[in-house]
Formats: C-alpha cells, structure tokens, sequence
C-alpha cells in the first residue's frame, strides 16, 4: 500500500474506529483471538474496462481446506507500543491474520494460529502481483 502505519491509522480514526474497544493480541500467534471495533476489508482493481472489487477473505487461500478465508468483519486493534516505538511501524504490518501485537487491522477468526504458511494468495482472482489496487475499508457500526 502507499501508506504507512501512522497515516493508515488516523485514517481508521477519522472513520470511527476507537483503540479503547480493542483486546490487541499479547504476542505473535496468540491463541486468543483479538477483539475490537469491525471493519470489513475490500481490494478493488481494474480488469480492461471494468472494476473488480472482491472482500479481501476472498484473497487468501488456505491449503489445509482448500478454500477461502470465511467472509466476515476483521477488527481494528490500533496496533500497540514496544518501548516506545509503534509496531505497526516497526513491523511494517497494516493488516494481519495470524493473531499479533503489531497490525492495525487483524483477523478475529479462531484458528488463525495454524494457518501460519499455509494460507496463500489466491491467483484464482486474476489479480497479479505489482497490480495497483485500492483497499477500502469500512467500520461496522462505529459512531460518527
């Protein structure tokens, strides 16, 4: 994305989204699923004339059951601070789906721990790597 954590997040802010509504995921593949204000995930892509818009669970294959992530809300957790410095930033991760302290936006899904490597992109889409995309992201019910 042509973004970076900070910008990302007051942009997730201004929506409504709130960090005080958030249980941000204590360490890398923490077996307890993160909670927080729902937003849903859309990428968005020129194919020829039209525009293909896709939820992004539909970008990600998992190998273990042959299919998509499930459809449903992600959460806004706001990432969190490491000694100071925040690890959206540090990381360089915006949006996650294993259960970690550092993105902005994470998965809420149980069993995301062991999908660790066996979850892929879904080149079923059309969708090609270096292809510009835009990401939309819309807060469920968060107040104005």
């Amino acid at each position: 994305l042509d973004t970076d954590a900070v910008s990302l997040n007051t942009a997730l802010l201004l929506i409504g989204l709130d960090p005080k509504n958030a249980r941000v995921p204590t360490m890398h593949f923490d077996p307890v699923p993160p909670a927080g204000d729902p937003v849903e995930i859309w990428v968005e892509w020129t194919e020829g004339r039209n525009t293909r818009r896709v939820r992004v669970e539909e970008l990600l294959y998992d190998n273990r059951t042959k299919k998509t992530m499930p459809p449903g809300p992600w959460v806004y957790t706001g990432s969190t601070f490491f000694e100071g410095q925040f690890l959206a930033t540090l990381d360089g991760v915006l949006i996650g789906f294993v259960h970690s302290p550092s993105p902005l936006i994470e998965n809420p899904r149980a069993g995301a721990v062991g999908a660790f490597g066996s979850v892929i992109f879904n080149s079923r889409l059309g969708l090609t790597g270096g292809s510009p995309i835009t990401l939309i992201v819309r807060a469920i019910g968060a107040k104005k």
